[in-house]
């Protein structure tokens, strides 16, 4: 649990569940021994908040993350619908031994939430859960891309407080509307392909988009990969 991770954009991994329901109790203390600072994806075979995963689990799995500052945690998930109201009520609640234990401490700067999207209806589905999440980081992965997606919606949410602003979206529904009234932001976006078997391919153009749309954000944006088809990409590049 503690060897060095493949995944790009993290430095290890930590998987105190794997799969739907199988809790992994003995590693939860892994990160206390950990004395160099590193930056740990939490559970990257699984999803800490899957719905087999009991409330006092995920509990004890902040605990520990609370216990090692030193560490930088991102948690990434499928299911941001619990992971937001999860955490805030974490939040407005635990005690925290190292702080006096005073009440709505309020989100720890080590702790980074974030969604995966695929598309364009993944991505309108999460992330405003995410938006409305208590956290210091929020970042999103959109891989493996399946599809376009236009973040500016979220990317910036400063230009959708007039009422005129809000023509350009239509079908607008009241979860977007939260997402409005949050005015929390992305500070990290990362895009790649899809690997392993039966794959399926993503078009240059869906990252350039997603790239350009972070930079105008002035949002940090990572393109880890193309995915298994690289053999058709070999002469595309970055513009």
């Amino acid at each position: 649990m503690g060897d060095r991770s493949k995944i790009e954009w993290t430095n290890s991994t930590w998987n105190p569940t794997r799969g739907c329901n199988c809790l992994i109790p003995e590693v939860l203390s892994a990160p206390l021994r950990w004395k160099k600072p590193r930056r740990i994806f939490v559970d990257s075979m699984s999803d800490l908040f899957h719905e087999q995963v009991p409330d006092e689990f995920i509990e004890q799995v902040f605990a520990i993350m609370a216990r090692a500052p030193q560490h930088t945690f991102q948690i990434l998930t499928k299911r941001p619908e619990r992971m937001s109201q999860w955490v805030e009520r974490f939040y407005d609640n635990w005690c925290w031994p190292e702080s006096g234990c005073p009440i709505g401490l309020g989100p720890l700067p080590h702790i980074w939430l974030g969604v995966s999207c695929e598309d364009q209806p993944t991505a309108d589905e999460r992330i405003p859960w995410l938006l409305q999440t208590p956290a210091a980081v929020r970042f999103i992965s959109y891989e493996p891309a399946l599809g376009p997606v236009d973040l500016g919606f979220y990317l910036f949410p400063w230009h959708c407080c007039r009422s005129d602003d809000q023509q350009q979206y239509h079908g607008l529904t009241s979860h977007r509307e939260r997402c409005w009234q949050s005015r929390a932001t992305i500070n990290w976006a990362i895009a790649g392909g899809e690997s392993g078997l039966g794959v399926r391919p993503a078009h240059p153009d869906w990252f350039r988009s997603v790239r350009d749309q972070c930079v105008a954000a002035q949002v940090p944006f990572y393109f880890k990969q193309w995915g298994e088809w690289t053999w058709q990409l070999q002469r595309v590049v970055f513009d």
